[in-house]
């Protein structure tokens, strides 16, 4: 394996295990999260409503696959009596 693609190899490596870690929140989504927690979610909607609702919604899609989703479809590969 040439210097090349190991980094390419070391980058993804690292994504996924940010990925992981984070369990889908991507660096905007904790960027924002920080932020929500030293201005208050109303400093922060009044700051840039746009890249609130972008994050808002991007929380309620991952929330929704994550909680909703996901159990839903373990749940049917089981198929409980």
């Amino acid at each position: 394996m040439d210097f090349a693609s190991r980094q390419k190899f070391d980058a993804s490596k690292s994504q996924l295990f940010f990925l992981i870690k984070h369990l889908g929140k991507t660096k905007f989504m904790l960027a924002m999260s920080k932020k929500m927690q030293i201005l208050g979610i109303e400093k922060l909607y009044l700051q840039n409503p746009r890249d609130f609702i972008l994050f808002f919604f991007l929380f309620l899609f991952r929330d929704t696959v994550l909680y909703i989703i996901i159990p839903i479809w373990v749940v049917s590969l089981i198929d409980v009596p």
